[in-house]
């Protein structure tokens, strides 16, 4: 029993720690209205046919919100950077000054801010669903585990009451994020 309770809990600290890292990706994809270097740091680049992370071959510094410079450590890839970048960020302006590229990101309105409000709380609730497609599949769990062997009640009952702190401690973290997310695209 003791077995199956240690499994479990590993399994689901595996799950929420993924659930949770994959959504904050997902999040990271959202504009909040103001540059934030993580979005361009993992820009795929093509460079002599081979993909790079944007920030192991450029510099990348931001001195305001709008503002991002992007120096690379070899000057002759700075066009096909900018390139990249142009089309993956359509909505920024980019310039070039001798051997670095200066992006600049248009300011949000408030309508905006609440458009994008509104998709991080879509992302956040796909989130919180799979969080409890989770806990019903580890409650599946139990139940195959309880046919198969001989155990008490209370076992069942604290295996469940274990399986239920888990997603809801997995759901206030998934709760803490978004706040966070919402704040950051509120206080442009």
């Amino acid at each position: 029993m003791n077995n199956f309770i240690s499994l479990l809990d590993k399994k689901i600290k595996v799950d929420v720690k993924l659930l949770l890292s994959n959504l904050d990706k997902q999040l990271c994809k959202i504009s909040v209205g103001k540059i934030d270097v993580h979005l361009f740091n993992n820009t795929d680049i093509l460079i002599n046919n081979k993909i790079n992370k944007l920030k192991d071959i450029a510099f990348l510094s931001t001195s305001s919100n709008t503002f991002l410079l992007i120096k690379p450590y070899a000057s002759d890839n700075l066009t096909i950077i900018k390139e990249t970048i142009q089309k993956k960020f359509s909505t920024m302006s980019l310039s070039n000054e001798k051997n670095v590229c200066k992006i600049y990101f248009p300011q949000v309105s408030k309508e905006d801010r609440q458009k994008t409000i509104k998709t991080v709380k879509k992302v956040g609730e796909n989130f919180k669903v799979q969080a409890r497609n989770l806990r019903r599949n580890y409650h599946t769990s139990l139940k195959k585990y309880i046919k198969s062997e001989n155990v008490s009640s209370n076992f069942k009952t604290n295996t469940s009451n274990f399986i239920e702190k888990q997603i809801i401690s997995a759901t206030s973290k998934i709760d803490n994020i978004l706040k966070n997310k919402e704040n950051n695209i509120i206080n442009i």
